[in-house]
């Protein structure tokens, strides 16, 4: 906890958006990337929507007990396309 709101999770996404950028073809300007990631809706899903990701699909009710959680929660899946311009 003691990381949390420190602006690690943007650091590491600038540094891997930066690096995959670096690793496409300059020739090859049309290239796509997709992330993906998988959160908790009600935790962290504003978060990354801030950061440019959609949610894709309608998520899954993970049950008490996994990752240790006390209570039911929503994970769901997002994605964010990467292009080469930015």
């Amino acid at each position: 906890m003691k990381y949390r709101k420190k602006g690690l999770a943007e650091l590491c996404l600038r540094a891997l958006e930066s690096h995959l950028r670096d690793q496409l073809r300059t020739d090859e300007t049309d290239i796509r990337l997709t992330l993906w990631v998988r959160v908790v809706g009600g935790v962290n899903g504003e978060y990354w929507r801030r950061r440019g990701f959609c949610q894709v699909g309608q998520g899954v009710i993970l049950p008490i007990g996994t990752w240790r959680a006390s209570d039911p929660f929503l994970l769901i899946t997002m994605n964010k396309l990467v292009t080469k311009s930015g």
